[in-house]
């Protein structure tokens, strides 16, 4: 199911790498998300949460040695969103409901950085 990303997921996770913050355990410096950023035009969708949630993956590395996440909130659908990125590679960008209900991808207006 490899395919590129959709103009929204892209925007979703250019947004991501810009704004949200780190986990508390990870230094990350603008070089590194500069860094990232490059990856964004070549990323490509390898796979999704069986879930049916918007979650999508952009490598299969399951172990990796080191992981930071960046995390924001989508307001309107009350969801988590969380960009990985493993071995300082753009891995997956989780989007997750707080209860069992279907959302759709967010829409950059309704999430919340802080």
């Amino acid at each position: 199911m490899t395919r590129e990303l959709t103009p929204d997921e892209r925007a979703l996770v250019t947004a991501m790498i810009r704004q949200a913050p780190a986990n508390a355990d990870a230094v990350v410096t603008s070089e590194d998300r500069a860094r990232w950023m490059q990856q964004v035009p070549y990323l490509l969708v390898t796979g999704g949460c069986d879930c049916g949630c918007p979650t999508i993956y952009f490598t299969d590395n399951d172990t990796p040695d080191n992981r930071v996440w960046l995390s924001a909130w989508d307001d309107a659908q009350q969801a988590m969103l969380i960009l990985f990125l493993d071995d300082g590679k753009v891995s997956q960008l989780e989007i997750a409901p707080t209860d069992d209900r279907h959302i759709d991808l967010p829409a950059l207006a309704n999430v919340d950085y802080s």
